[in-house]
């Protein structure tokens, strides 16, 4: 299509879903509660994984858009997980140990998603199966995410918490902080 490979539209259709998920996440993300973070984040994650199965479904090239569709999701998560650990001492340091481990965890993904076309699995089936088989240890992570302390006393005294905002807080805090964030 446009001269372009097919593989190179699955991977522009997923950085797009990625890209627009960012801002949809400022308002999802910035307006949620702490006890609906782990229900967001397994919905997310679960419709993620059915678009891998309309992407198995659907022929090539009509399954393009279920890419686009897994990564609106995906681009969410990240600022879920990194929720759990806002307002601590010691936040940076666990979110380089969070974004090392995203690394390494995609390589992990990576290896497993090979052997599986090793043995056999399509490669438009390989992505659904690989989640699949990843979906206990989602399970477990969650649950340890859940389980994660609050903010010490200590923390609280070091750090602002970050609590939910509406959009009449969200447009004040852009006007605040608009010259850094149109640098960044």
């Amino acid at each position: 299509l446009f001269g372009a490979d097919y593989k190179v539209w699955l991977v522009v259709a997923q950085v797009l879903g990625y890209m627009c998920s960012k801002f949809i996440g400022v308002r999802v993300i910035g307006e949620l509660r702490a006890e609906r973070r782990a229900s967001l984040l397994l919905g997310l994650i679960g419709i993620s994984w059915l678009a891998l199965l309309g992407f198995a479904l659907v022929p090539a090239p009509w399954n393009i858009p279920f890419l686009f569709l897994n990564g609106l999701p995906l681009g969410m998560v990240w600022g879920l997980v990194f929720s759990y650990l806002e307002g601590r001492r010691t936040t940076e340091a666990m979110g380089a140990i969070l974004a090392s481990s995203f690394i390494m965890a995609s390589g992990v993904v990576k290896s497993v998603g090979k052997w599986l076309l090793l043995q056999g699995v399509s490669e438009f089936w390989m992505p659904f199966l690989c989640g699949l088989l990843f979906l206990p240890l989602l399970l477990v992570s969650v649950r340890m995410l859940e389980r994660i302390p609050a903010p010490d006393a200590a923390d609280l005294r070091e750090r602002s918490p970050r609590l939910p905002m509406d959009r009449t807080q969200r447009r004040a805090f852009v006007r605040r902080f608009l010259p850094g964030l149109a640098l960044m």
